[in-house]
């Protein structure tokens, strides 16, 4: 049986979603570790390491894209494969920038 490939939409909301997730965990271990207090706290921080890595994750997709489009590889991409990822991350880009 063959496996279908994830939709752009999806790949874009697994890029978001893993960056933001990734700064949450971080951040809120960070602080429930350095911070003998609340819950509260912990969780504030961990939202504000969320918002982080969601600028992080789209970031680095602004960078790929700027990069991709300085070598030209957004009119004539070496590979197929390039093609797909200045596309998917150009799909980041315009979904942050609402």
């Amino acid at each position: 049986m063959r496996m279908s490939k994830p939709t752009c939409a999806a790949f874009v909301w697994w890029w978001l979603g893993g960056f933001a997730c990734a700064g949450a965990l971080v951040a809120g271990t960070l602080a429930a570790v350095s911070m003998n207090g609340g819950v509260l706290g912990s969780l504030g921080i961990a939202f504000l390491g969320a918002t982080l890595g969601l600028a992080i994750g789209s970031g680095i997709a602004f960078v790929l894209v700027l990069i991709a489009e300085e070598l030209g590889w957004d009119e004539q991409p070496p590979t197929p494969r390039v093609s797909r990822l200045v596309e998917r991350m150009e799909q980041v880009i315009d979904l942050w920038a609402f």
